[in-house]
């Protein structure tokens, strides 16, 4: 058998025993914790926040069901707790973002950062919790989001090589809450905003070192994969320093970026219309949105190598591609051709997945509409 077939087939049967231990041991409790944190978001006093986390669980659902697949890198024995860790901080970091963007927040910047100080919060267990609501114009959320920083604070504190990961894990989610208010003030930032604040800031955090816009940069550390990865990581008890390096450098920035900017290239038709922050916006074509992308995934690719599990790592950055590339938007004009560049630089490992995503996607349309029939 040539050598190109034998490397497709053993991507093949990689991705067929990754994806069945996903279904068969992960997806379930993905399932159940969804209801789980559905049911609580059903119960928040505040009709305004209530309704945001009932849409991000609705609208993002499946954000979180592509965090858990990290959990296919932890030990049998410790996947629940992974799961659940993986699930509520995707969840609580969806709830956030929808939250930021409240027009009645007097001031964009501050209450974003400080919303987003729950991410560190809830990575820091045994430390006094922030009053991450403290500027935003609702706050009864019935122990919404402190109930997502407990469980996650249990989860770390149980974890057998969380103190390995630690330090990366909290500078990702410092990053993110960075990430996210300028993200999110940049419509209405004040002249000089951009040039003074947000430029100097992305080439101190990789732009300079890696060769990348200011936006790349927001993009890449906006992205909640390091956190997700490092924990699942840390469920090993034999893992050592120079791996969670290496596991992060996978992600930061490279793997962070390729997600953050398929996400831009998918929402940019809604952000058009809600004139909202694009990233891939400031692209001067999406030819060469396209092209950037590309690269971010190919180095991304070449540097799960340099992992202890690097088919692994490669076949879940691949899988999380297509979950993006299978959403209807991903075919639109405005992204059709950067996603698919993107998927030509992930090659096999992403052609089974998207695939079956579409398979699944056309499945559940199927049973929505029989239902509403």
């Amino acid at each position: 058998m040539p050598k190109g077939a034998c490397t497709h087939v053993r991507i093949v049967v990689d991705f067929l025993k990754i994806g069945a231990d996903y279904w068969l041991s992960i997806y379930p409790t993905v399932a159940r914790e969804l209801e789980h944190w559905r049911t609580r978001a059903a119960t928040i006093p505040d009709p305004v926040l209530r309704a945001q986390a009932l849409a991000s669980l609705r609208e993002k659902r499946r954000h979180a069901e592509g965090a858990a697949a990290f959990a296919v890198i932890a030990p049998r024995g410790e996947r629940d707790d992974v799961v659940r860790f993986l699930v509520a901080f995707q969840v609580m970091y969806d709830y956030l973002d929808t939250i930021s963007e409240d027009p009645d927040a007097s001031d964009p910047l501050l209450d974003t950062l400080q919303l987003h100080t729950a991410l560190t919060d809830a990575l820091m267990p045994g430390v006094a919790q922030g009053a991450a609501y403290a500027l935003h114009p609702h706050d009864d959320d019935g122990g919404y989001l402190d109930r997502f920083v407990e469980t996650c604070r249990m989860i770390c504190d149980a974890l057998p090589a969380f103190s390995v990961v630690a330090p990366l894990a909290r500078s990702a989610a410092r990053l993110a809450m960075q990430s996210q208010g300028y993200n999110h003030a940049l419509p209405v930032a004040p002249p000089g905003f951009l040039s003074d604040v947000i430029v100097p800031w992305a080439a101190k955090e990789g732009g300079d070192s890696h060769g990348l816009t200011w936006w790349e940069v927001i993009g890449a550390t906006g992205s909640s994969l390091a956190i997700l990865v490092l924990v699942a990581a840390a469920a090993n008890p034999e893992l050592e320093p120079g791996e969670s390096d290496a596991i992060h450098d996978v992600y930061v920035p490279w793997a962070g970026a390729v997600l953050a900017l398929i996400d831009s290239l998918i929402d940019q038709e809604r952000d058009t219309a809600d004139e909202t922050h694009s990233l891939v916006g400031r692209y001067p074509s999406s030819g060469v949105a396209g092209d950037r992308v590309a690269a971010f995934v190919t180095r991304a690719l070449a540097l799960t190598r340099e992992t202890a599990h690097p088919e692994r790592h490669a076949l879940i950055v691949a899988s999380m591609i297509a979950l993006f590339a299978s959403a209807p938007a991903a075919r639109g004009a405005d992204a059709r051709d950067a996603v698919k560049c993107a998927l030509d630089a992930a090659g096999a490992r992403g052609t089974l997945p998207l695939a079956l995503l579409r398979a699944r996607r056309r499945v559940s349309m199927w049973r929505s509409s029989g239902r509403e029939a």
